[in-house]
């Protein structure tokens, strides 16, 4: 089991941060932790537990799990989900959602998956018509929040985590649902790799080096997007220079993936791009966001945040500021000695009065503004008597609410 060992190296350049080990109570897991607490002893910061809460045994399996970390003398912490639907993507999203919190500062999360789930991933991939970078499966190193989700046995083959197991004398807990074929991942463990293997006795080998060639295309591909891959909520695309579809189909495709974004069916993302590059508004939703177009420049949005409107029209003292007004927040740059503003949303129609001798129409204002059409409803317009006051009289810092980075597998 030496080769298990010497999977761990990868954590050495980790080495002053604290590590925080997943522990699902599964063969796997309880391996993972067996192997690290053995190999650097004392270095485990804590032991998270995640209770679903979707199956009869969960509250044994947690009491499990917290006994482990007993004798392991680790500190320990179970997080109860309260899921509105038991899909495996609910699940995981919650579960995600969890570790991102743990990561809120420079930390790494210990995970136990393997060579086998990679293959899984590959073959669950294939079939949904993922792109390139999702066919390329999990990471064995990627960052979420402010920390490291690392997995050190991921080209581990689960017959020898299942033989360190025994070897070693370990005891875990055994999930039932595991044997079930109503999920995609089970069908795909218990009925479809077996009858594979069994025709194909090379076949995790050769999808091994299947997948490192991908990842290598993968590694080179993203190398030359990266420079436009710099905004979670904005990409702008008028100095990329393969304005082919392929060309503009790959980029938006990476851009949505390397910030976790929820992938659109190919079917739908091919007819966005086609609109867009035919220089027509198009939006397309995914999962709870929006994507919009505006010109060569991309945005995401919440679809929600897009229908909560601010007020109308609101009026304010001079001495209130800063203040948040719908999604921005706004701050007053240049002292003035108004007693009180007038912050309201602006129509097509309006023409904005600047002094006694200048007026400029609503959506010449927005146009030199570069404000895209969808968040027209949303900018405040600040007046005092009836006179607009220009932008930069006041600085307006739109609420940008973070999009969690979650697992796409």
């Amino acid at each position: 089991m030496a080769h298990l060992v010497e999977s761990l190296k990868s954590l050495e350049k980790f080495s002053d941060l604290p590590w925080y080990c997943a522990l699902s109570g599964g063969m796997d897991s309880v391996v993972l932790l067996d192997l690290v607490a053995r190999s650097y002893p004392g270095k485990i910061t804590g032991i998270i537990h995640i209770n679903h809460q979707l199956q009869e045994p969960s509250e044994q399996w947690e009491s499990f799990c917290k006994s482990l970390a007993e004798h392991y003398h680790i500190p320990f912490k179970s997080h109860k989900l309260h899921l509105s639907a038991s899909s495996e993507n609910a699940a995981r999203q919650a579960r995600y959602q969890v570790f991102y919190d743990y990561l809120h500062e420079p930390a790494v999360l210990l995970m136990a998956h393997h060579l086998d789930d990679q293959l899984e991933t590959l073959f669950w991939r294939v079939l949904r018509g993922s792109p390139l970078q999702g066919i390329i499966g999990i990471d064995m190193i990627r960052e979420l929040n402010h920390g490291w989700v690392i997995r050190p046995l991921l080209k581990s083959d689960h017959r020898d985590i299942e033989l360190y197991a025994q070897q070693h004398q370990l005891t875990w807990c055994l999930d039932p649902s595991n044997k079930k074929t109503d999920y995609t991942r089970n069908f795909l463990r218990n009925a479809i790799i077996p009858q594979l293997e069994e025709r194909y006795p090379s076949l995790k080998k050769q999808l091994a080096k299947t997948h490192l060639m991908c990842q290598y295309n993968h590694d080179a591909l993203l190398y030359w997007l990266k420079p436009y891959l710099k905004s979670a909520q904005h990409l702008d695309w008028s100095d990329y220079p393969d304005k082919s579809h392929q060309g503009v189909f790959t980029l938006v495709s990476y851009w949505l993936t390397t910030f976790h974004y929820p992938h659109p069916s190919c079917v739908a993302l091919d007819l966005f791009v086609r609109e867009i590059l035919d220089h027509k508004s198009s939006r397309l939703v995914i999962d709870r966001f929006v994507l919009l177009n505006d010109r060569e420049s991309l945005y995401l949005e919440y679809e929600q945040k897009l229908k909560e409107l601010p007020p109308a029209s609101i009026v304010v003292k001079h001495d209130q500021f800063p203040l948040k007004w719908g999604r921005y927040y706004i701050k007053k740059v240049n002292e003035l000695d108004y007693d009180d503003f007038e912050i309201r949303r602006l129509s097509k129609h309006d023409v904005l009065v600047l002094s006694a001798q200048r007026k400029i129409k609503a959506q010449t204002f927005w146009h030199e503004q570069k404000i895209p059409s969808w968040k027209r409803d949303h900018f405040p317009a600040i007046f005092h008597k009836k006179i607009f006051l220009q932008y930069h009289t006041y600085c307006y810092n739109e609420e940008i609410s973070h999009i969690q980075p979650f697992e796409i597998s």
